[in-house]
């Protein structure tokens, strides 16, 4: 995930001190939501004496798969003045950008396959969307043989060549097969 930290001012106009002043802020993009629980402020709790300026740091925790679009808010304070307890809806507004990410990350990487020779070997692996945007079409590309020395050839082949659909935060997994003719010289190969 990213990490968005900023400050603001508040200041005490009221004439009189005001006592356990807190903060909320949930941000929106369409129905995609940051929730208050990934937003902190410090303080979380203060307390001004008449026009006494404070300043707060705020820190936004996005996860890793949020969605792009533009967030946008209204800070909500609570404070008690005279002990009374009272809000203020729409203090300050905010608004917060998150880009579009393409992302993605196979494991294990490399991809090792040991074969044995008139053996069908198989070795799975995993793709997983990393990035905050459903990726489509994804076309996995091997070679389809690996040749030795003297062109004898061994086949390699894949148990899906297209990932259709695959959502933020989303895994495939993926099935290399490999099946090493008996001529095929013994050493490693790299594709």
């Amino acid at each position: 995930g990213n990490t968005v930290t900023g400050t603001f001012d508040i200041k005490n106009d009221a004439g009189v001190q005001l006592t356990n002043i807190v903060f909320t802020l949930s941000l929106s993009s369409g129905s995609n939501t940051i929730p208050q629980s990934s937003i902190t402020f410090n303080p979380n709790t203060i307390s001004l004496t008449a026009n006494e300026t404070k300043n707060v740091v705020f820190t936004i925790n996005t996860n890793q798969v949020q969605a792009p679009g533009t967030y946008i808010g209204n800070l909500k304070i609570d404070y008690k003045k005279n002990n009374t307890s009272m809000s203020i809806n729409n203090a300050l507004s905010f608004s917060l950008d998150i880009n579009q990410k393409i992302d993605l990350l196979v494991t294990p990487s490399p991809i090792t396959v040991n074969a044995q020779i008139d053996k069908l070997t198989t070795k799975t692996f995993t793709i997983q969307n990393t990035g905050n945007i459903a990726l489509t079409n994804l076309n996995l590309v091997t070679p389809n043989t690996i040749k030795d020395n003297d062109d004898d050839i061994t086949t390699i082949s894949l148990d899906k060549t297209t990932i259709t659909l695959l959502n933020p935060g989303i895994s495939e997994t993926i099935t290399i097969s490999t099946d090493v003719s008996q001529d095929m010289d013994i050493k490693n190969y790299a594709s």
